[in-house]
């Protein structure tokens, strides 16, 4: 999508937007596209501060060698840092899981 000042920007967008593809309005995605420039700096972020967590990362090795579920799921919920995107993370209910770019 070209923005004001003529710049492309690039966005992640869910595949069933459309209604057509969804297969029919009651099954379609309502979740706005994001900017993949602003989505994806945050999850660099996100990434990088886990990779300086040894102690977490240990945690997730040994809950995934146990079988059990993985204590970072809370880290990523309670620290997820709104004010570095200019959305909100995508919510995962209903949201195709295969996202992809495109230019709009």
């Amino acid at each position: 999508m070209r923005g004001r000042d003529g710049t492309m920007h690039r966005y992640y967008y869910c595949r069933n937007h459309d209604p057509l593809r969804a297969g029919g309005e009651h099954r379609r995605c309502r979740e706005r596209n994001i900017r993949s420039d602003a989505l994806d700096a945050s999850v660099f972020d996100q990434v990088r501060d886990l990779l300086l967590r040894p102690d977490v990362l240990l945690a997730g090795k040994n809950a995934v060698s146990a079988r059990a579920p993985a204590p970072t799921t809370s880290y990523w919920l309670s620290n997820w840092p709104a004010s570095k995107t200019e959305s909100t993370p995508p919510k995962q209910n209903g949201v195709d899981s295969s996202t992809s770019t495109r230019p709009e």
